[in-house]
């Protein structure tokens, strides 16, 4: 029993030393994650927009920056992006071939056209929300391209994961936002850029240190 014991106490600790480690995804210094030529952007296009969404919401500004640099280089208008294997998955679904994709079952997209289905496999604005997330809240597809996409955007984050905005736990967030599941506890993260995570916690420290965009001026 000793022995077992005392390899259990081992494999904890690699797991700490492991966590402590790469508290992000890869170990980098903040300063090679972060353009401020990319914060000074995002600031001139979304700042002011964004500290009065977030206060209306009641979440964190700085880490809507953030996320909105990882998500579409704070460019304005952010271009969509087209998931073909989302596609796929959404007419398996709607053929009947599979069950469900990421909550959306047949009954929701039976008859669909191909078109409809493509914009559904389409990420939208500038926080980068995929248009069958409509179909969860029942909002139009207008939503997340229109004049209030920033908006919708904001609101679809504290609806899926407000638990981690409110604790200012933005490592799960990011993670949350981009694979649809918590950052994993003692292991790197399965984001698609490896350092998706750490980038963003980079970038919330930068922001953090700027006075707001909404900041009155002397």
């Amino acid at each position: 029993m000793r022995k077992y014991f005392w390899l259990l106490i081992g494999a904890v600790g690699v797991g700490f030393f492991l966590f402590n480690t790469n508290l992000g995804n890869h170990n980098h210094k903040p300063s090679a994650l972060v353009s401020a030529s990319l914060v000074t952007r995002c600031q001139e296009n979304y700042g002011e927009q964004v500290e009065n969404i977030a206060d209306t919401l009641q979440i964190p500004a700085v880490y809507i920056k953030a996320l909105i640099i990882l998500e579409c280089s704070a460019k304005k208008p952010a271009s969509p992006r087209f998931e073909p294997k989302v596609f796929e998955k959404l007419q398996a679904v709607r053929d009947g071939k599979e069950e469900k994709y990421s909550g959306i079952t047949t009954a929701m997209v039976k008859g669909m056209s191909d078109k409809r289905l493509e914009a559904l496999a389409t990420s939208w604005g500038p926080l980068q929300i995929m248009g069958y997330h409509t179909l969860h809240f029942g909002w139009s597809l207008q939503d997340l391209t229109g004049d209030k996409a920033l908006y919708y955007g904001m609101l679809w984050c504290k609806k899926n994961y407000a638990r981690y905005l409110d604790r200012r736990d933005y490592r799960n967030a990011f993670h949350y936002h981009n694979t649809g599941k918590p950052h994993p506890v003692m292991w790197n993260g399965h984001t698609h850029d490896p350092d998706y995570v750490a980038k963003g916690l980079a970038y919330i420290r930068l922001f953090e240190q700027s006075p707001p965009t909404t900041q009155a001026q002397p």
